[in-house]
């Protein structure tokens, strides 16, 4: 699948082996790593301007994958991958799929804290899922916090598909975001917006000019160090 995909938020394959032992793929290299480990390294520092950038990269890259009738089916931070220029591409196609027919039924599958209501109750979905997913990594972009942390994945199966449970959103991000994140999650996959649209909403939404061009790691104080 990842042979034919071809874009600049989508991490490219180069290559590969289907010889027995020598089975692996080849990918671009990310230097990065994962946009999770990112947002949750307090020694990064990231402007709005920058969580901005890193949301449309992944919509952009969403939004061609749908084109080509691909759902992701295990979209998540962990899966977002970042290069050197802090470009975030969507990667890990190990559970994505091609739907010859939206209204396909397909197996449950994906990650518990992103995985949308209708894929944890085992009932019909469509690409409309990979949406949902996309609204936890938003409220993670925004936040920098760690979707349903201190629960166990059953409690959150459970709250998700009985009480409707979403993480809970900070007062202090922006209510622009917070309608595309409400929208996304909705619990009717019909509700939720496309892909497509989510890149004109948020081209749409200004950000401010960015302090630095990129994120950047803080440096340790050595005002306090004796050079010996």
């Amino acid at each position: 699948m990842m042979v034919h995909l071809r874009h600049p938020n989508i991490v490219a394959f180069l290559g590969g082996c289907l010889n027995p032992p020598d089975i692996f793929i080849v990918t671009e290299y990310m230097e990065r790593g994962d946009l999770f480990s990112i947002l949750n390294n307090p020694n990064i520092i990231i402007e709005e301007f920058h969580k901005r950038k890193f949301t449309l990269d992944t919509v952009k890259g969403m939004t061609y994958l749908h084109s080509k009738n691909i759902i992701h089916r295990d979209l998540k931070t962990y899966n977002l991958l970042v290069d050197k220029d802090w470009d975030v591409k969507v990667g890990d196609f190990g559970l994505a799929k091609v739907i010859e027919d939206d209204s396909s039924r397909m197996t449950v599958c994906g990650t518990t804290a992103w995985a949308a209501p209708e894929v944890l109750k085992e009932q019909h979905y469509t690409i409309k899922a990979d949406v949902y997913s996309f609204g936890i990594c938003f409220w993670e972009i925004c936040t920098r916090q760690e979707p349903f942390k201190n629960m166990k994945p059953s409690q959150v199966v459970l709250a998700i598909v009985n009480e409707k449970l979403r993480p809970e959103i900070p007062s202090d991000i922006r209510k622009e975001y917070v309608s595309i994140i409400e929208a996304c999650w909705d619990e009717i996959p019909e509700d939720r917006p496309s892909f497509a649209g989510l890149v004109e909403e948020l081209e749409y939404i200004q950000a401010p000019d960015p302090k630095s061009p990129s994120p950047y790691y803080l440096q340790p104080d050595t005002s306090n160090t004796i050079n010996l």
